[in-house]
Parts: C-alpha cells; sequence; structure tokens
C-alpha cells in the first residue's frame, strides 16, 4: 500500500484533532514497540508469537505518526523520501580510492612509518618520515599544556581510515597535480584549512581521564552529533562520500594513538591504507 494512500485512509478513523492527545499516542505505541522487544530479551519467549505482537504495535505506532503528519499537512511520503535523502547522506559507504587516478608520486603513501620525537628541552614534537623532517615542529600554541603538538596523528588517522588528508598530501609533496581542478579543491589551502579545523574542533570537545585516556577512544563516546558536523564540514568535498562510521573510525584510532604519543612523549605511529589500520609501538 503506498504511504499517501494509508494516510488517507487513517484521517478517515480519526476521533480527535488536540495533537497532545496524538503525539502522547505516538510516544505510548513506540513504548509498547521497546516492552515487545523487552520480552524477548528478557522471558525467552516464542520469536514467532513476539513478532506478531511487535507488529501489531508497529502498525499503531505507523497509525499516530500519520496522524500527527496529518495534523501538521505533511504527507507521509515526502517525509519518508526527505529522510531518506538524509540517511543515505549520513551513512553513504563508498570505498573508493581517492588515488586510483593519481600518479603514483602523487598518492598519500599506500603504508609507512612516522616517528614522532619529542625535544626534551622545549617539548616541541617534529615528525620523521624516511629520514628526513615533515614539515616544522610543533608547540602547543596554548596557555596550557594540552598535548596537541602531537595533533598530526589525528591527519594520520584520517589518511589511514579515510584515504584522505589534504594537510599530509601538502607534507609530502602528494598533491594531485595532474588535474589542475583536484588540485585546486581537494588539495588546496581551503581543504588543508578545513581539516586542520576539524581535528580543533573535535579536540576541543575530547575529556581527557585522570589516568590519561581520551573519552573519545572510545568511538562509543563520540557524539553524533559530531558527524553530522563534520558532513556539514566537508560538504561538496570528496571525502563527504565517507561514511560517519568511518570518520567514528579515524577519530577514536586517532586518539587512541595521540593517548600513548602524549604518555610516552613520542613513539612510532605505522600506517597501511589498504588494510585501513593506524598502530602504535614505542621508540
Amino acid at each position: 500500500m503506498e504511504l499517501d494512500r494509508y494516510q488517507n485512509l487513517c484521517s478517515k478513523t480519526l476521533r480527535t484533532d488536540d495533537i497532545e492527545v496524538l503525539t502522547l499516542g505516538l510516544l505510548g505505541e513506540a513504548g509498547s514497540v521497546a516492552s515487545s522487544i523487552k520480552k524477548i530479551k528478557r522471558d525467552n519467549k516464542t520469536p514467532d508469537v513476539v513478532k506478531k505482537e511487535i507488529a501489531t504495535e508497529l502498525g499503531d505506532t505507523l497509525w499516530y505518526l500519520s496522524a500527527v503528519a496529518s495534523y501538521c499537512d505533511l504527507k507521509l511520503s515526502q517525509i519518508a523520501s526527505d529522510n531518506l535523502v538524509k540517511t543515505l547522506y549520513l551513512f553513504s559507504d563508498d570505498k573508493r580510492d581517492f588515488d586510483e587516478k593519481s600518479p603514483h608520486d602523487q598518492r598519500l603513501p599506500e603504508k609507512g612509518e612516522f616517528v614522532f620525537h619529542q625535544n626534551p628541552k622545549d617539548g616541541r614534537v617534529r615528525i620523521e618520515f624516511e629520514g628526513r623532517d615533515l614539515g616544522d615542529s610543533l608547540d602547543d600554541n596554548a596557555y596550557i599544556d594540552d598535548g596537541y603538538r602531537f595533533h598530526d596523528v589525528f591527519h594520520l588517522a584520517y589518511v589511514a581510515k579515510l584515504g584522505w588528508s589534504p594537510v599530509f598530501r601538502k607534507l609530502m609533496n602528494a598533491k594531485r597535480r595532474y588535474n589542475p581542478e583536484i588540485d585546486r579543491v581537494e588539495d588546496g589551502a581551503r581543504s588543508i584549512f578545513l581539516e586542520e579545523g576539524i581535528s580543533v574542533f573535535v579536540f576541543n570537545q575530547n575529556k581527557i581521564s585522570a589516568n590519561g585516556v581520551s573519552s573519545f577512544s572510545d568511538r562509543g563516546n563520540i557524539p553524533f552529533t559530531i558527524g553530522q558536523t563534520i558532513k556539514t564540514m566537508t560538504s561538496g568535498l570528496e571525502v563527504n562520500s565517507r561514511s560517519i562510521s568511518d570518520w567514528f573510525d579515524a577519530i577514536s584510532f586517532g586518539f587512541r594513538c595521540y593517548d600513548k604519543l602524549v604518555r610516552n612523549s613520542g613513539g612510532i605511529i605505522r600506517i597501511n591504507r589498504k588494510r585501513k589500520t593506524i598502530t602504535y609501538t614505542m621508540k
């Protein structure tokens, strides 16, 4: 049955136009669905019996949902269509390699070993790759010691988990010059600043426990709104095709390595883009 036809038929069975009654009914029926599922978990009821009960409760929930939509002069078909667009946008799972058409000298490394050195005198951090320094040595650029000088590990997590990092393309001279538009838009200054902005944005919301463990090292602690915001920030760029789940993997693994770098005043970060791994070992 088409959603709009269902909604029209439901409207003929309405006995009230009180939006509070309809909303409370919607909440009550959604609670009944949860209660039915609880029976399977708690009482080990026969699945087929409980499934019929769940189907009934879902039907009642749909009726109230339809009623609320009609009260607000909204169509179920449009609600469903808009929601599908939103979910596909947020949870797209594009696995393509952004470097598949790039010359080998214009690609992010397939794998690599990055050594983080902390100067014992001033605390500044530099990164060594294949015997040469990448970029400048960094301090926290803050009034307090918050460890941000190790933040390049987050960019490496983006390389490993997302196959993306305009920052490291610049550091490693791997901008995609073969295509001027990709070089200008995807690998240019605006994208570099955007990636740095994402790093700061996420870092500032993370909390460190008394024993030096980042809250975001557990992906379950990352608020969904962070993923939504990142999707909005990266709109129009290739990395927008990565899912929120991909981003949460990159963030959580980045913080796991970050915690170890801070705790040990440096170390070795190894990445493998094909396997989507990033690991830490002590020097």
